[in-house]
């Protein structure tokens, strides 16, 4: 903590929990604070946003930190202290918060419908591999809307049970 004159009132660690974070949002509500932006800054910004005017230092162009000599957490947070003071901080973009949840649900559409291409890819090429031919896997069929992701899952678990069954029969048989 860093009053108009540049003097470091307070010094103290906020563990990174929903908790900690309210409780220290709310004890210093109003003042102006200023975060990194790093990969689990959104967690920290959308709690504080609530209390507190809080800027999202851009880490590139905070040329103070990037550049210096010696980093670590307690250095980069008097750095950033003094540069928010100065109004010197060189902010990255934060969208609006209905923004970023619509980003966020797009995000995760994008990677599940990513996560279901390989799966049917991976079921596929375990059809492929052990000669059976299922009507929805020809070409055609294959990226049927109807044919679901859970339909999907149930044919590669029974196919996946039928192959191991078949391979255990072998093995036992060859003995």
């Amino acid at each position: 903590m860093v009053n108009e004159l540049g003097e470091i009132k307070e010094e103290f660690r906020v563990e990174n929990t929903k908790e900690s974070l309210t409780n220290f949002a709310q004890k210093y509500k109003g003042f102006k604070a200023v975060i990194e932006a790093t990969s689990n800054y959104r967690f920290i910004y959308d709690i504080l946003e609530n209390y507190m005017n809080v800027k999202l230092a851009h880490p590139y162009k905070t040329r103070a930190i990037a550049e210096a000599r010696i980093k670590n957490d307690r250095l980069d947070a008097k750095m950033l202290a003094h540069l928010l003071r100065a109004n010197l901080i060189a902010e990255s973009y934060v969208p609006p918060k209905e923004v970023r949840e619509l980003r966020d649900l797009t995000r995760t559409r994008k990677a599940l419908i990513e996560d279901r291409n390989r799966l049917k890819n991976r079921v596929h090429a375990i059809l492929a591999r052990n000669g059976i031919n299922i009507k929805p896997f020809t070409k055609e069929g294959y990226i049927k809307q109807s044919f679901s992701f859970f339909t999907l899952l149930l044919i590669l678990l029974s196919l996946l049970l039928r192959i191991f069954q078949t391979e255990l029969t072998r093995d036992v048989t060859t003995f």
